[in-house]
């Protein structure tokens, strides 16, 4: 079912995991993180899969994880909280119990750098939330909101060019525009 693939559109590790729930502003947003396995999926697809595969613990930590990321998003690019979301004192808290992780590269044989898998699931989220904060501290100009309000996906755009939305409804909207144009023609 197409609606369940995960999008990586988005620009960055973090805001896809702000993906990997549709909808998320609406009353029954559809939940793609479902189970381990589908968080395994999401890891291996983002470069961060772990050595130890995901439990449901893990799978519970990454929607924490996520929703705190959310709200952290939401608070550096102005935007207003969701009522059910965690306020910026639990979403603090949860991000900083991820702690640094383990590094994220090793030194090989010829002095350069390879990346290094994550220990476990903790490590990876770890890893995202670095670069999250990372981004969102140091450049949250570069990233915009979807202004569909039941969307509202943060995506980067370092162009600045502040696009109404993002490009999964851009090109939603294009096909809705098309259609009526040719159903008048």
């Amino acid at each position: 079912m197409a609606e369940l693939d995960f999008v990586y559109n988005t620009g960055a590790a973090w805001t896809d995991l702000l993906g990997t729930v549709r909808y998320p502003y609406v009353e029954d947003p559809l939940e793609r993180l479902d189970s381990p396995g589908r968080l395994a999926e999401w890891l291996a697809a983002v470069g961060l899969a772990p050595t130890v595969p995901p439990t449901d613990d893990d799978l519970l930590l990454a929607r924490a994880t996520r929703e705190a990321l959310r709200t952290l998003a939401d608070g550096a690019l102005g935007v207003p909280f969701r009522p059910d979301a965690p306020s910026a004192a639990d979403a603090a808290r949860t991000l900083g119990e991820l702690g640094a992780g383990a590094p994220a590269f090793e030194l090989t044989g010829n002095a350069s750098l390879r990346p290094q898998s994550p220990s476990d699931t903790r490590a990876a989220l770890a890893r995202i939330v670095a670069a999250a904060t990372t981004d969102l501290g140091h450049h949250p100009q570069d990233f915009g909101e979807c202004s569909d309000p039941g969307c509202r996906k943060i995506y980067l755009d370092p162009s600045h060019v502040r696009k109404a939305c993002c490009d999964t409804c851009s090109t939603r909207l294009r096909v809705r525009a098309y259609r009526e144009r040719t159903k008048r023609a």
